[in-house]
């Protein structure tokens, strides 16, 4: 029996695990040649993988949306996660894919032997992409609250462009703030360049 590159693959597209799970052979798959019912048990499995991955369960590698001509989309983003289940394209670490199963009880001899890992799964944490989508929200607010706050005057922005002056800013904005820990000129400025970047990638 030939060896499939399956078993060393460190990470596999959404349908290749959803294949593997549904029993569909890599020689079928690769060729186009799945047919019902492996056809309905991969559309099913493809399903399920998108939901959890949506949901926190399970951590992809890569997402791209096939509506936004494959454009990749960070992790955190909430973009993907609220999207059609069919519109979504990922890439999983061969690792995850098995500790989500054995988180969800499934028992090793349930679990394909090219999705099994020999070495250490980090534990998870459901609640930690839902917190970072919603940190990225909160720092893209930050970049257009900076990008507002330019506009009240010269001061606030450089040059003729416009940009918003985040030294100047962060200034203002540690006056307020007094002697709170963590809320200095330096701490605040980079923070605010930070949050510019991000505003700027949600306009794209």
């Amino acid at each position: 029996m030939a060896l499939s590159t399956w078993s060393v693959a460190a990470r596999l597209s959404i349908d290749e695990v959803a294949s593997m799970l549904s029993q569909v052979a890599d020689h079928e798959f690769e060729v186009g040649r799945v047919k019902s019912p492996g056809l309905a048990r991969m559309t099913a499995w493809r399903r399920t993988l998108v939901s959890a991955a949506q949901s926190g369960e399970i951590t992809p590698s890569s997402v791209h949306l096939l509506s936004q001509h494959g454009k990749c989309f960070g992790i955190e983003d909430a973009a993907w996660r609220e999207t059609d289940i069919h519109d979504v394209e990922a890439t999983f670490e061969r690792q995850e894919v098995f500790r989500w199963l054995k988180m969800k009880g499934i028992p090793d001899s349930h679990i394909p032997e090219e999705l099994k890992w020999a070495g250490e799964t980090v534990e998870h944490d459901a609640s930690l992409p839902k917190a970072a989508a919603e940190e990225l929200r909160a720092l893209e607010a930050l970049g257009l609250l900076a990008e507002t706050f330019a506009k009240l005057g010269p001061k606030y922005r450089k040059g003729d462009a416009g940009k918003p002056n985040c030294a100047q800013i962060a200034q203002a904005m540690s006056q307020q703030a007094g002697d709170t820990p963590g809320m200095g000129e330096r701490k605040l400025a980079g923070l605010l360049s930070d949050a510019l970047d991000a505003w700027r990638d949600k306009r794209r």
